[in-house]
């Protein structure tokens, strides 16, 4: 008797995971993820689009080259913001307050890696220019890189639920 009781049980939940209403769901999320990923897509392409025009003269842009890198670091941690709003609703302050603290983090760290290497270091604050500006543009690329790839992998742990 428990044997059928347990088979019963499993072809309940079996049913309940196939269902149609459940299987709509997940193509409804399956759905917003494929919308976030194209959000970024969206940051990546705006960035160089806006650095093309500003090259080829066709815009009176005159935005450094480093704010516009920043500006996707921008555009990558809103998306992220989304996907923490829709996928960890039940605790998404307290996740977009690491997320952004992360972020801020490893900015943080990026800028001192390349900033601070022996090569490029000196302590004399009149002569920041040995590596200075390339340590700067390093570090806002880099930085950038891992904001994508940490939004990516929400995307991408929250996308194998519903597969």
């Amino acid at each position: 008797m428990r044997f059928l009781a347990i088979i019963f049980s499993a072809v309940l939940q079996l049913c309940f995971l196939t269902s149609p209403v459940l299987a709509q769901e997940n193509k409804e999320k399956l759905a917003q993820i494929q919308e976030f990923k194209n959000d970024l897509e969206s940051c990546e392409k705006r960035m160089w689009d806006t650095l093309r025009q500003k090259y080829d003269g066709l815009s009176q842009d005159n935005t450094p080259d480093r704010q516009i890198v920043i500006n996707k670091i921008t555009c990558y941690e809103a998306v992220g913001n989304k996907v923490i709003d829709t996928f960890y609703s039940h605790t998404n302050e307290e996740m977009k307050k690491k997320f952004d603290t992360l972020i801020r983090a490893f900015s943080v760290f990026y800028g001192d890696l390349y900033a601070y290497n022996a090569a490029c270091y000196n302590p004399d604050p009149d002569n920041f220019q040995i590596c200075g500006n390339i340590a700067l543009d390093f570090s806002a690329s880099a930085s950038t890189e891992f904001v994508k790839n940490t939004v990516i992998e929400m995307l991408n742990y929250t996308e194998s639920f519903y597969k």
